[in-house]
């Protein structure tokens, strides 16, 4: 039973954090650049460290927790600046990512 609730609870997740991510790319394609589109650049831009090995379920979830904090505290540095220049379109694409990724850690 714990591992289908896991399961569906990953899923979840998995589309909330999918939809997030193609409506970010959007948004960047529409301010005139293109977003990373490969897991290597991605992973260039990302200050989440990839987890490497089979670690237990235990620290599997802490590091996605941590990935969780790391990826809000992130989004709000680009609401910041998003707000110091005035660009509200930024801001509301990036403001529910905040609470997406606080709500999921």
């Amino acid at each position: 039973m714990a591992h289908q609730t896991a399961e569906s609870l990953n899923a979840k997740q998995y589309t909330e954090m999918w939809t997030a991510v193609d409506e970010l790319a959007e948004h960047i394609r529409a301010l005139g650049d293109y977003a990373p589109s490969s897991y290597s650049e991605m992973a260039a831009l990302s200050s989440i460290v990839e987890e490497t090995g089979q670690p237990d379920w235990r620290l599997m979830v802490t590091n996605l927790a941590e990935g969780q904090h790391e990826a809000a505290k992130s989004a709000r540095e680009v609401l910041r600046v998003a707000e110091d220049v005035g660009d509200d379109a930024t801001a509301d694409v990036v403001a529910p990512m905040i609470t997406l990724h606080e709500k999921t850690a």
